[in-house]
C-alpha cells in the first residue's frame, strides 16, 4: 500500500489540476444561489438561482427539503458548523469549497444572521464560483507546492523581485531562485507569470 501512494498522489494532482483549467461552465447562473436555514437546519427560502448550483454537484448524499430540492448533506453540515459557531461567540461563517460535475469549483459561503435579541435566527449559505483566492490552496496543493514555496509564490503574484523576496523571508537570493525553479517545474511553466497567473484566475483553458 504505501508504494502506491505516491502514484496516486500524482493521478489525484493530474485530475485536480485538469479540472482547474476548465473554462468556466456557461450553464451555471451569473448570481449566487441562496439557501436559508432556521436554527433547526430546516430550509425555510431560497433564491431564484440555486437549483442549477445545486444540480451541477451530481449524485451526493442529500437531504430532502419542503422545496422539493435535494440539499447536498455538506451544505447542511457547513451551515450546522456555522450556526454551532455562532452560538459559541464565535463568528458564524464557513466556508467550504465544493467541484461540479464539470469540474468546476465553486465556493459555498455559510453565515448566520441574528434576531432583534441578538440570538441567531436564521443560517444563509450562498453558492457560487469559487473565486481564485478561494481555490489557490487547493491549486498548490493539487502542484505539489511546499510551505515555502507559497511564501515565495505569495510575493511572485505582487511581482516582487528576487532580491527583495529575499530579505523579506530571511533566506539568500540564490535559495531564493532554487524556489522558483521547483515551482516553475511542478508548474510545467516556463516563465513566473504561468502559475502566478493560474493562482489569479487569469490562465487560459488548455
Amino acid at each position: 500500500m504505501a508504494g502506491l501512494s505516491e502514484p496516486l498522489g500524482r493521478q489525484v494532482r493530474r485530475l485536480v489540476r485538469a479540472g482547474l483549467r476548465r473554462a468556466p461552465d456557461g450553464r451555471l447562473p451569473a448570481h449566487p444561489g441562496l439557501l436559508v436555514f432556521d436554527t433547526r437546519l430546516d430550509l425555510v427560502a431560497t433564491g431564484d438561482d440555486v437549483a442549477p448550483w445545486l444540480s451541477s454537484l451530481g449524485d451526493e448524499t442529500h437531504v430532502a427539503s419542503a422545496f422539493g430540492l435535494p440539499i447536498p448533506m455538506w451544505v447542511v453540515a457547513a451551515a450546522a458548523r456555522a450556526l454551532q459557531s455562532a452560538q459559541e461567540g464565535g463568528h458564524g461563517r464557513v466556508g467550504v469549497r465544493a467541484a461540479t460535475m464539470s469540474e468546476q469549483w465553486l465556493f459555498a459561503q455559510a453565515s448566520v444572521t441574528r434576531g432583534p435579541d441578538g440570538r441567531p435566527d436564521r443560517v444563509v449559505v450562498a453558492l457560487d464560483a469559487a473565486r481564485p483566492s478561494a481555490i489557490a490552496p487547493v491549486i498548490a496543493a493539487a502542484h505539489g507546492i511546499s510551505v515555502r514555496e507559497r511564501e515565495v509564490i505569495g510575493h511572485l503574484v505582487t511581482e516582487t523581485g528576487t532580491s527583495a523576496i529575499a530579505d523579506s523571508l530571511g533566506i539568500s537570493a540564490h535559495t531564493v531562485r532554487d524556489h522558483v525553479k521547483s515551482i516553475l517545474h511542478k508548474f510545467g511553466a516556463s516563465s513566473r507569470a504561468e502559475p502566478t497567473a493560474l493562482l489569479l484566475g487569469t490562465h487560459r483553458p488548455l
